[in-house]
């Protein structure tokens, strides 16, 4: 454990960094951050001897080339496409806390703010911004923990059309724990555009705004009935007074991992609901994979259906990607990821193929 007064200096060095980094208009989220960051570590210095204060994080750059089958030829990009800086901890067994701020794609957010508070190992209140308890695959939000760098079209596609923020929501949740830990439930309340929270000030006249009203509930239920098996289900809904859009999804997960094999399996769906129609959509994907030593072998086949018996602006029927990984930890702190994504898209009649095959490179740093 980490507290206040013994925060290592490549932390402070980072933060420093992050926040002369930042200083202009897309920084405000980092300067809340950091003043947050600031705020716990005066009120561990006053003396609070049972708090918990902890700081992870992670940087990664990628390496990508893509061998297009149209006029363009090929497309070859190098980023450093994912920052993450993750203080968490607590005060005494009830209250949990935890902030997040990312920088991806040039873009700084602040992912994660949000305050717990725990009844009992039945009933725990959670509140602020956070992973919803939708999909399995978008929960896993800490990138040191992926099996590929990236995830399977259809969790991406599933985040996309429920507006969410790296897969995360603004809301109130309760969760809790039965049967020393083997049966998790969580119920969330939360908003139904993340991306537009709304707060009244007092500078404006009409301190209104139509982009919040509605609702989105998500509900999910995992089973672990052994260490290395879980299983579960979900379902989300979402409505929109001002526009009248409803979007509903479910699905559910099975998960092995006995080391040194380990096997996945995932079926999301959903339908997007408008004035216009109603396009329902579904997918799912297969992971297999084994380790040896320091290195693992990992092989995912996945499909996704962007409307079910049509097609998309492209033509594209089913998307069918399988991918082949290989991941090297060359300590506790570095790992090295290699993916060749084969796209096999199913096109409609009169469209031509569209299998952009991906390569993939990344090196990791987390500490």
């Amino acid at each position: 454990m980490r507290t206040g007064k013994t925060i290592s200096r490549p932390v402070v060095v980072l933060t420093r960094w992050w926040y002369r980094l930042q200083w202009g208009q897309e920084g405000e989220s980092m300067r809340r951050c950091v003043v947050l960051v600031i705020m716990m570590g005066c009120l561990l210095g006053k003396g609070w001897a049972a708090a918990e204060f902890n700081v992870r994080g992670l940087a990664q750059a990628w390496l990508s080339y893509v061998d297009m089958t149209n006029q363009y030829g090929y497309e070859l990009g190098f980023n450093v496409n994912r920052v993450r800086i993750n203080p968490y901890g607590g005060f005494g067994d009830r209250f949990q806390w935890g902030v997040e701020v990312g920088w991806d794609e040039n873009i700084t957010r602040l992912l994660d703010a949000w305050l717990s508070y725990r009844v009992n190992d039945a009933i725990a209140l959670r509140i602020g911004q956070f992973a919803v308890p939708g999909a399995r695959s978008g929960g896993l939000t800490w990138s040191g923990d992926l099996d590929f760098i990236e995830r399977a079209a259809v969790t991406s596609k599933w985040g996309d059309y429920n507006r969410l923020l790296n897969y995360r929501a603004v809301g109130v949740q309760v969760e809790g724990k039965m049967m020393k830990d083997r049966v998790q439930y969580t119920l969330m309340l939360a908003n139904p555009r993340t991306l537009q929270v709304f707060s009244p000030s007092i500078k404006d006249p009409f301190p209104i705004n139509t982009s919040n009203y509605g609702f989105c509930a998500w509900g999910n239920l995992r089973v672990m009935p052994v260490d290395g098996l879980d299983f579960g289900a979900f379902y989300g809904y979402a409505s929109e007074d001002d526009t009248g859009a409803k979007r509903s999804s479910y699905g559910a997960h099975l998960y092995f991992v006995f080391p040194p094999w380990k096997a996945k399996l995932e079926y999301i769906a959903g339908e997007n609901e408008f004035s216009s129609g109603t396009t329902p959509y579904d997918g799912v994907y297969a992971v297999l994979g084994y380790t040896l030593g320091r290195v693992e072998l990992l092989v995912r086949y996945g499909f996704y259906a962007p409307i079910a018996d049509s097609v998309n602006k492209d033509g594209v029927k089913k998307f069918n990607n399988t991918t082949l990984g290989v991941n090297y930890r060359a300590n506790e702190h570095v790992k090295l990821q290699a993916n060749y994504v084969i796209r096999d898209e199913i096109m409609a009649e009169g469209f031509s193929d569209y299998r952009n095959n991906i390569f993939y490179f990344s090196c990791q740093y987390t500490f």
